[in-house]
């Protein structure tokens, strides 16, 4: 499997280590800093598109809609018919579903994938849960690459739809931040 990663951020970085060795895994982040401890794992992508070029599989875990989007712009002409792209960055769902459509056309499909953190145990095992949106027909391909970076996947349902799981879990998260911080408060006053 030849596999594309782009965003080796806290979380991006740690999902492409997983990656390598599954496959001929390329990497692309801005920062060549985050790219020096894939030196000898895998290529060092020049560029988004390097990172894409006849890529079956490219994650994608950027910060923002745009970079998203950036990167959709960047891909869709370089990777082959057939492949898949896994939004991993939080994003809106909208943004997710705009970017299936425009995968249409190139026959690429996209499903978001967010992540969020289950357990760590060491820095060599899957430490994230994985929620997918869309994309079933594709999940026999991407087996070898869900068990290698992934404690748990979570099939949602349609395109958009994990998205929307992973803001509802930040959000329920935020609150029993909140909630904890005025329990602690109120202890103390106490």
């Amino acid at each position: 499997m030849k596999i594309g990663f782009i965003g080796l951020g806290a979380m991006g970085g740690r999902l492409a280590a997983q990656l390598a060795g599954i496959g001929e895994l390329t990497v692309f982040d801005a920062s060549q800093r985050a790219m020096e401890p894939f030196t000898g794992r895998a290529l060092l992508g020049a560029s988004i598109a390097d990172a894409g070029a006849s890529a079956d599989v490219v994650g994608v875990c950027v910060r923002t809609g745009a970079q998203v989007a950036d990167c959709v712009d960047a891909l869709l002409p370089v990777m082959k018919r057939g492949s898949v792209l896994m939004i991993h960055s939080t994003v809106s769902p909208e943004d997710v579903r705009a970017a299936a459509k425009r995968a249409e056309s190139h026959e690429i499909t996209v499903i978001d994938a967010p992540v969020t953190v289950t357990r760590y145990e060491t820095t060599d095992v899957p430490f994230v849960c994985m929620m997918i949106g869309g994309g079933h027909a594709v999940d026999d391909r991407l087996q070898p690459l869900l068990e290698a970076c992934a404690t748990d996947v979570v099939h949602v349902g349609p395109i958009g739809s994990a998205m929307s799981l992973k803001i509802i879990n930040n959000l329920v998260s935020l609150v029993q931040i909140i909630v904890a911080e005025e329990a602690f408060r109120l202890a103390t006053r106490g």
